[in-house]
C-alpha cells in the first residue's frame, strides 16, 4: 500500500500540497515556524530511505525535506487506515506498539505552496482612460450643462427656461441618468407636480378597472381562447396595479391563483379577507360578501378532497 507526498485523512486521499489549506482555513496553526513533520512508528512502518532509532517510547522523530516525494510502504499486516488526528505540537509523541499514526504540521512560511496576499485597494492602479480627448471633452460639456441645469433660479424656471433647455439636452443624451434625475427633482417641486400626480392616479384607477373587468369577463366565458385572453389580460393588468397588494382586485388575485394550482396561496387569501372584512364585502373592481368568501373556500377544500360536514 504505498503512498506518495500524500496523507490519509478518514477514508479519503488527500493532497499534501491542500493539507496546508485546510489547516490555513480550519486555523488550527499556532505558530509560523512549524515544519514539516512525519511521526511513525517504526515497529509497523519501515519509511524508504530514512533511519529510524529502536527505542520504544517516546518514538524518535525525523525532520524529512519539506514537499518531498519521499515514499512509504506499509507491512501487509497493517489494516486499520492511516488518519491524521490531530497537530503535533510536542516532539515526543507516546504510541502503543501496535498503533500506527502519521502526522503532517505545516511547513514554515516560505516553504509551502505559495498564497498571494491580497492587494491592498488603495494600491491597485486605476484602469486605463480608453477615451479620446473628443469623447473625453464631450463628457465633460455635458455634465455641465446638466449640472447648471440644475442651478436655473425659480424664475428661470416658471418662465420656461427649464422645459427648453432639458428638451435640447434630452435630444443629444436621452439616457443619461443625471439628467432624468434633474427632471424628477425640479417636477417634484412644482406646485403643479401634485395635482399632475393626483389626475395620473385617477386615470391609473380607471385603467385598472376596466382592464379588470375585462379579465373577470373572461374568467366566466368557456371558449378554448378564453383561458389564454385571462392570462394576457391580467399581464396587461400589471402595468397598472399591482392585485396582490391591491384589496380592490382581491377576487381577480383569488382567481388567478385557484386557476394556476395554488391552492394553498388561495385558501390563506381567503382568510385573511374574512379577518379583514369583518362580515362586509371586500369592495373594489366585483366586491365579494363574506358568503362568496365561504363558498370559494369550501370548493378548494372540496378540490384538495376534503368534505365539509
Amino acid at each position: 500500500m504505498p503512498g506518495s507526498s500524500r496523507y490519509q485523512q478518514g477514508w479519503g486521499m488527500v493532497q499534501v500540497e491542500e493539507a496546508y489549506k485546510y489547516l490555513q482555513q480550519m486555523k488550527t496553526v499556532a505558530t509560523e515556524d512549524m515544519y514539516f513533520e512525519v511521526y511513525i512508528d517504526n515497529q509497523s512502518v519501515q519509511p524508504a530511505g530514512f533511519t529510524f532509532g529502536n527505542q520504544k517510547s517516546p518514538r524518535l522523530f525525523k525532520r524529512l525535506p519539506c514537499w518531498s516525494w519521499a515514499m512509504w510502504s506499509l507491512p501487509i499486516t497493517v489494516v486499520k487506515p492511516l488518519e491524521v488526528s490531530r497537530i503535533i505540537e510536542q516532539k515526543n509523541i507516546e504510541l502503543k506498539p501496535t498503533e500506527v499514526a502519521r502526522f503532517f504540521v505545516v511547513p514554515p512560511p516560505g516553504l509551502g505552496p505559495k498564497f498571494e496576499k491580497p492587494a491592498d485597494p488603495d494600491s491597485v492602479a486605476e484602469p486605463k482612460d480608453e477615451r479620446t480627448a473628443k469623447e473625453r471633452i464631450d463628457e465633460a460639456v455635458r455634465d455641465l450643462r446638466v449640472e447648471q441645469l440644475g442651478k436655473l433660479t425659480s424664475t428661470e424656471k416658471e418662465k420656461g427656461d427649464f422645459k427648453t433647455l432639458y428638451g435640447e439636452l434630452e435630444k443629444e443624451y436621452p439616457q443619461h441618468i443625471p439628467l432624468l434625475m434633474a427632471r424628477l427633482k425640479i417636477g417634484q417641486g412644482r406646485p403643479s407636480a401634485s395635482q399632475e400626480e393626483q389626475g395620473y392616479g385617477k386615470a391609473e384607477g380607471l385603467s385598472g378597472r376596466c382592464i379588470a373587468r375585462q379579465a373577470f369577463a373572461y374568467a366566466e366565458m368557456t371558449t378554448d381562447d378564453a383561458k389564454e385572453r385571462f392570462r394576457k389580460t391580467l399581464d396587461a393588468l400589471k402595468a397598472w396595479v399591482d392585485i396582490d397588494s391591491n384589496g380592490k382586485y382581491a377576487g381577480l388575485a383569488l382567481e388567478r391563483d385557484c386557476r394556476a394550482g395554488r391552492h394553498g396561496l388561495a385558501l390563506k387569501r381567503i382568510n385573511k379577507l374574512l379577518a379583514k372584512t369583518n362580515g362586509k364585502d371586500t369592495g373594489g373592481v366585483r366586491p365579494l360578501t363574506r358568503a362568496d368568501l365561504i363558498e370559494k373556500r369550501v370548493k378548494i377544500f372540496e378540490h384538495l378532497g376534503y368534505h365539509v360536514l
